[in-house]
């Protein structure tokens, strides 16, 4: 781009010609805006890169179905002892009693030196999986005090076909309740009128609830078994 350049007359008399501030100034703004374009087509080209590499990817990787639960897992300092609670208080079936050992096992685990033995245990279709670490020192415990609107509270929900029936086997082997008593929900909660639930903790301290459904609320619920007696099985909470 050609530019016309005034002369200093002084400076034309020693032989000498300097462009005006007028024109360092127009050529500075022209350079500024030259580099701005070149920022943005940079910037530009960069995103498009990226997107195209991310659509590509997903192509070659489909999305993966999730297909359901498999197990329901805890970590406890005496395994015998859980199960038993498992076993002849809330009904469940022992159903396997294993050991895992080995380096891979520890980098799944994130624990060092793992040896694990595992008790699965059956209600209705669900497995409940109690796993204690027999090489190394036992774990850190549950908090106490502990409540229900700490980050660390989660909890499974066992379905009774008879809450009242539930909770004299609870009583009667002297469980540590958190509920005072079976809650029913009110009317005013038209999507859960009628349920009754109560929550509980196993001798480690492991949060658990019975929850029962009336008929008109019940048929569908996964997990139910109309053989068993009392204790049907084990859902995640609505």
């Amino acid at each position: 781009m050609n530019v016309p350049i005034k002369v200093d007359s002084r400076a034309a008399a020693c032989g000498r010609t300097y462009p005006s501030s007028r024109t360092v100034a127009r050529k500075a703004s022209i350079v500024a805006v030259a580099n701005m374009l070149r920022a943005l087509l940079a910037g530009g080209l960069a995103l498009l890169l990226a997107t195209w590499g991310q659509a590509g990817r997903a192509q070659d990787h489909p999305p993966v179905e999730v297909q359901r639960v498999q197990t329901i897992g805890f970590s406890v300092a005496d395994v015998d002892r859980e199960a038993s609670f498992f076993t002849q208080v809330l009904q469940f079936e022992k159903v396997s009693d294993f050991r895992l050992v080995g380096s891979e096992y520890s980098q799944m685990q994130g624990v060092f030196n793992a040896n694990m033995r595992i008790v699965h245990l059956k209600l209705g279709e669900q497995i409940v999986e109690l796993t204690q670490y027999v090489s190394l020192p036992t774990g850190r415990p549950i908090p106490v005090p502990s409540y229900s609107n700490d980050n660390w509270f989660q909890h499974m929900a066992i379905v009774v076909s008879d809450i009242d029936a539930a909770y004299k086997i609870l009583q009667s082997n002297n469980v540590r309740q958190i509920s005072a008593y079976p809650i029913t929900i009110p009317p005013s909660n038209a999507g859960a009128a009628g349920i009754k639930a109560i929550k509980f903790r196993d001798p480690e301290g492991h949060d658990l609830e019975l929850i029962y459904f009336p008929p008109p609320a019940r048929a569908g619920r996964p997990g139910r078994n109309p053989q068993a007696s009392c204790f049907s099985g084990s859902t995640i909470p609505p």
